[in-house]
C-alpha cells in the first residue's frame, strides 16, 4: 500500500479503521489498549496512522486499503450473539 492508496491521509479515526478492518469500534479500542493497534490520542480522539494500516495490510495480504483482510475475530459480535 502506498500513500496514494491511503489517499494522502496521515491518520484514520477509530470508526474508519473499524470499518476498513471489519471490526467493531469497541474491538479497535481494545486492540489500541493492548498494543495491537498503534494509535495516538489527541484530546479525546484516537488516531491510527496510515503507516500502521499500510504495515498491517502488507503483513496480512496484498489487498488494497478498504478490502478487509481475512476475517478477524470480533469479540463483541460473539458476546452479542451469545446473549
Amino acid at each position: 500500500m502506498t500513500a496514494a492508496a491511503t489517499h494522502g491521509r496521515i491518520a484514520y479515526s477509530v470508526s474508519e479503521v473499524a470499518e476498513l478492518l471489519g471490526l467493531s469500534e469497541k474491538t479497535v479500542y481494545r486492540r489500541i489498549a493492548d498494543g495491537g493497534i498503534a494509535a495516538t490520542k489527541i484530546g479525546t480522539l484516537w488516531l491510527i496512522p496510515s503507516s500502521w494500516l499500510e504495515q498491517f495490510s502488507a503483513s496480512t495480504s496484498s489487498a488494497p486499503l478498504g478490502t478487509p483482510p481475512a476475517p478477524v475475530e470480533d469479540v463483541d459480535a460473539e458476546h452479542e450473539s451469545a446473549a
